[in-house]
């Protein structure tokens, strides 16, 4: 007589487990992916700053030195691009670029086709008299990311179902009383 109410109890429950467990596993990877991508924002910012710096202005013309190393961008799968005030591009260092158009009201940008990169825009200034003379644009590959996110999944993915199978295991058995 009571086993069919006590099997609904145990489904609801685990309906209600799951549904907590997976919202939890949800917002955790939210939080995370918000990180990732602030981080990558901020390390892609200062790459900029860098290499805005590298920028010499003689005669009206923009001059980019190569103090950065080719082989370290290419390493991490990110690509500088130099452009002058009309937005066109000067030079570039590196394979991943951004295939937009420069858009300099737009400081950060991204692309989700593949490959899937991301970039941060910034203007170029004269040392010397402060006007602003172009713009740098600095992209990354967002294919460490992708893949630091698919181990995320994958451990709270095995979380759930291992803590899941844990508590349908926990439940005692039916005393046959019934």
């Amino acid at each position: 007589m009571f086993q069919p109410i006590r099997t609904r109890l145990l489904v609801s429950s685990l309906v209600v487990f799951a549904l907590v467990l997976g919202g939890f596993a949800g917002v955790v990877r939210l939080v995370f992916w918000r990180n990732l991508q602030q981080q990558l924002i901020d390390r892609l910012t200062t790459l900029g700053q860098t290499a805005a710096a590298s920028v010499e202005y003689q005669g009206g013309q923009m001059r980019v030195e190569d103090d950065l190393s080719i082989a370290d961008l290419q390493r991490q799968g990110q690509a500088l691009q130099w452009f002058d005030r009309q937005g066109s591009l000067i030079e570039q260092q590196g394979e991943r670029v951004l295939n937009q158009p420069l858009n300099p009201q737009m400081t950060i940008q991204a692309q989700g086709h593949k490959p899937a990169i991301q970039a941060v825009t910034l203007p170029i200034f004269n040392s010397d008299t402060g006007d602003q003379i172009g713009y740098v644009r600095v992209s990354q590959s967002l294919d460490q990311l992708d893949e630091t996110l698919g181990q995320l999944d994958w451990g709270l993915s095995v979380g759930v179902l291992v803590e899941r199978r844990g508590h349908s295991l926990a439940d005692p058995p039916g005393d046959g009383a019934n």
